[in-house]
């Protein structure tokens, strides 16, 4: 099995309807675009070899646990506004 996307969480994070592993192609193909481009821009997955193009993702999660504050987290939603009026 040729693994596709790699999956870089430690498996207590994961994105729901993703599996927590690396995906094949026909795995990552078979996911809807929308789940395909939030498990991209959380991180949690990634395209080693540059074949993936990266959709802009619908849906940014901020955990202002790490440090971030509502501030922070308003300017995101301002950028994520702005990227989807492109």
């Amino acid at each position: 099995m040729d693994d596709f996307i790699q999956y870089l969480g430690d498996g207590t994070n994961y994105v729901e309807g993703v599996p927590a592993r690396n995906l094949t192609r026909d795995e990552w193909n078979a996911l809807r675009e929308e789940r395909r481009a939030y498990a991209l821009a959380t991180g949690l997955y990634v395209d080693p070899l540059g074949d993936v193009e990266t959709p802009k993702p619908d849906v940014v999660t901020i955990d202002l646990r790490d440090g971030a504050d509502d501030d922070e987290a308003n300017v995101a939603a301002r950028t994520l506004n702005a990227r989807r009026k492109k």
